[in-house]
């Protein structure tokens, strides 16, 4: 009953937010507020997870999964968390999400391997053609190489020189 109660909340307080924030449109002309990106709901998970996001979460090892806000660095510690276990269309999902909040060299890579993963040769060639557009002036991301080292690293190596 406490998860119900506490899911409610966190419910009810997103929908607050939502409420309160208005919505942009980029089309909008004239004179008016300058047009802002409707990020995603703060605590609002996402979509394309193979199981319910709690179970998921507590399988990982995060204990207190009621109320997360799905920030960057939350999204990417979970999809690294995921890739490492092969669970490659949650860590997929969440890295997606990483990327809809703030657009890395560290979060393409992971969502390349992914989808290389996935066998989603075309999105992964995606990926890594805008990998290698990103500038990527002081981020290093060679930790995450090192900690995903993989035959799928080496197919995305392959891939980078290709594009």
């Amino acid at each position: 009953m406490p998860q119900l109660a506490c899911r409610t909340r966190c419910l009810l307080i997103a929908t607050m937010l939502s409420l309160s924030t208005p919505a942009w449109n980029f089309a909008q002309v004239g004179p008016g507020p300058g047009p802002s990106v409707v990020k995603p709901g703060i605590f609002v998970p996402p979509t394309g997870l193979t199981k319910p996001v709690d179970v998921l979460l507590r399988e990982l090892g995060f204990l207190d999964c009621c109320c997360v806000p799905y920030s960057y660095s939350f999204c990417m510690d979970v999809a690294i968390k995921c890739h490492v276990q092969g669970r490659y269309t949650d860590s997929l999902a969440f890295v997606v999400r990483a990327c809809e909040i703030k657009t890395t060299p560290a979060a393409l890579y992971l969502r390349a391997l992914d989808e290389l993963a996935l066998n989603l040769c075309d999105d992964a060639a995606s990926t890594a053609m805008q990998l290698k557009t990103l500038p990527s002036q002081g981020a290093d991301f060679g930790w995450l190489r090192e900690k995903l080292s993989s035959p799928l690293a080496v197919r995305l190596k392959a891939l980078l020189e290709l594009v």
